[in-house]
């Protein structure tokens, strides 16, 4: 089986998947038909929820998913398991699910924490209770579950020494509506605090907590690109758009890590497993508008593009698998974009 994961950041590439599910996945079909190799895009998310909630929004928990997924995908995979399109924002960072005890005590000591801020950490953040081990995620400790009901406990989960203060999951009973409110809350205070604590941290303490902090930090993007860096390097087609008119960042950090996941990228991909792709316009436009010529220009060279580059690769896989193409609809090519698209 083959299978590609979509990866995507809010509304930066609506259009973009509209192409992939309606024109690029049927055109390869169509060539693939023949051969008894069944190649299907499917697009898990395509409008569902609100439009101005994202996943990761509505349940932090299911980021785990979107990391298992993608080994799954590479573990079925003869071909490419994971199609990264990157714009310029790498996205904001998830809540986490799982916090240090250190840096959950750090967080709570900040001068600019206030004592509602404090209250409300200590409402959804429990300590863990035991037996929950597991592996790392993109830096938190993948425990089973948490618990949703219990106010606390002195039974200590712990990887390696590291004991956790767990999300509870009680927002699941919630009206969405206002269990986000309660998760902008949190996630600005925890992403402020993990900000001031890199910023500020003497070089002195260990190297270690200042990874794990920065672990904490990485945004869903940064995560699923590494994971799937870490399974192959040559199953993956990474697409870069830039706009003809790039200006400058205000956040001066993010623009740095996102030059450093592209370089990433681009060393450790082959020629054949990357494209670049220029809109015409300014990058704080963001999203692609169908009725303007230029943008219309650039989503038939993107269609184009990325049937090339997919055809090539696949054949490539093929060619060098010769198996694959023995019985029925052995091959399956299965697209999951990690967002909501806008106006569907």
């Amino acid at each position: 089986m083959k299978y590609l994961d979509l990866n995507l950041t809010i509304e930066e590439f609506c259009q973009e998947r509209r192409m992939l599910l309606e024109l690029v996945g049927p055109e390869l079909q169509s060539i693939y038909d023949d051969r008894q190799i069944e190649i299907e895009i499917v697009d898990m998310h395509f409008g569902t929820g609100p439009l101005n909630i994202i996943q990761v929004e509505q349940d932090p928990y299911i980021l785990k998913d979107y990391l298992h997924e993608i080994e799954t995908c590479y573990n079925n995979s003869k071909s490419v398991f994971f199609l990264a399109l990157i714009g310029d924002n790498i996205g904001p960072m998830p809540l986490p699910t799982h916090i240090d005890e250190d840096i959950y005590t750090a967080i709570l000591q900040q001068t600019q924490t206030s004592d509602d801020e404090r209250n409300l950490l200590q409402k959804w953040y429990i300590r863990a209770q035991g037996g929950g081990g597991g592996g790392v995620v993109g830096g938190e400790i993948d425990t089973k579950n948490a618990n949703s009901s219990s106010s606390g406990s002195d039974q200590n989960t712990t990887v390696g020494t590291h004991i956790q203060y767990v999300l509870k999951q009680d927002y699941r009973s919630m009206l969405l509506e206002h269990w986000h409110e309660e998760y902008v809350k949190l996630h600005d205070v925890i992403e402020r605090s993990l900000r001031c604590i890199k910023e500020n941290t003497s070089q002195a303490r260990a190297d270690d907590f200042l990874q794990r902090v920065q672990n904490l930090r990485a945004t869903q993007l940064e995560r699923e690109v590494q994971r799937a860096l870490e399974l192959s390097n040559d199953k993956i087609l990474a697409v870069f758009r830039e706009w003809s008119s790039q200006l400058s960042t205000k956040n001066v950090e993010a623009g740095e890590r996102l030059r450093k996941m592209k370089d990433e990228l681009t060393m450790n991909l082959s020629s054949d497993n990357y494209t670049t792709l220029v809109v015409a316009g300014k990058s704080n436009e963001r999203s692609i508008d169908p009725d303007n010529d230029d943008h219309e220009t650039y989503l038939s060279k993107f269609k184009n593009k990325v049937f090339d580059k997919l055809r090539f690769l696949i054949e490539e896989h093929i060619t060098n698998d010769p198996d694959v193409t023995k019985g029925r609809r052995k091959t399956v090519q299965s697209v999951k974009p990690l967002v909501i698209c806008p106006n569907n």
